[in-house]
């Protein structure tokens, strides 16, 4: 039983500490890579050895990655980020892996092999992959654990042809069960708009579509197609949803925002 032994040192690599670990992968997945002392400042009441230990339980599970930078004359730093892995668990799960079907390992790591087409707002269709949705939901704020149980949700509830938005809802009704704050802020974070405090002290709320229109100011005498407006709108949003901004932000903050996704 090949994948129940891989599976069982995935999550044997979770604890002790369960709740410790999951909280440095969620950092780690929302900031990037982190070296140990970055890890140890914004963790305190861990000590050095116990934030060791459990950083090497998570590279040893395949949770985390890490890489050793050598200077001359320094003492070798170590860096830390996440895996490329998706634990998908339930009854059903393990039925499927003990009969062979359903379940398997893509790169050494344990991912539900659920191969359904998506469609999109726009209507094109591809091939649905659970990192993106977590993606989402973490950039969203919803915490790791959290975020990780949406996804298997989803992902026992997909079909063919199913489209982002019964997704994103899906994903929200499990975010719901547990708090429905939760599924409001996820769903806020993909479609809702952003409250800004214009100059003169008045308050306009700004969808994707008027950011594409001072993206298409910024860019004044340059040739844009839709398509380029539309990426450039959907990055700048999401980058001032990403510091969990749903109170309202200065208009100048949002232009610089601009400005930075165009010199992207």
């Amino acid at each position: 039983m090949e994948t129940f032994e891989r599976l069982a040192v995935q999550l044997a690599s979770l604890s002790p500490g369960t709740e410790e670990k999951l909280r440095i992968i969620e950092m780690l997945a929302r900031r990037g890579e982190m070296s140990f002392s970055e890890i140890k400042h914004a963790m305190p009441k861990l000590n050095r050895s116990t934030l060791y230990n459990y950083l090497d339980d998570l590279v040893k599970g395949g949770l985390l990655k890490k890489r050793v930078e050598h200077e001359p004359g320094k003492r070798p730093v170590s860096y830390y980020s996440v895996a490329d892995f998706f634990i998908y668990l339930s009854p059903q799960c393990l039925l499927r892996i003990a009969s062979g079907t359903g379940v398997g390992f893509v790169n050494d790591k344990f991912y539900p092999t659920v191969k359904v087409k998506v469609v999109d707002s726009a209507g094109n269709a591809g091939e649905y992959h659970p990192s993106i949705l977590v993606r989402d939901l973490l950039d969203a704020g919803i915490r790791v654990e959290d975020a990780l149980d949406a996804a298997l949700y989803v992902a026992e509830n997909l079909y063919e042809g199913i489209t982002t938005e019964e997704i994103a809802k899906l994903a929200a009704k499990r975010l719901a069960e547990k708090d429905e704050s939760l599924a409001e802020r996820f769903l806020w974070f993909l479609h809702g708009p952003i409250s800004v405090r214009r100059s003169n002290g008045s308050y306009e709320n700004w969808d994707r579509a008027k950011l594409e229109m001072e993206i298409a100011k910024e860019w004044k005498g340059i040739e844009k197609t839709p398509r380029e407006l539309g990426l450039l709108s959907k990055q700048a949003e999401r980058c001032i949803k990403r510091q969990g901004l749903q109170g309202a932000v200065d208009e100048n903050y949002v232009k610089d925002v601009i400005k930075m996704v165009l010199r992207g």
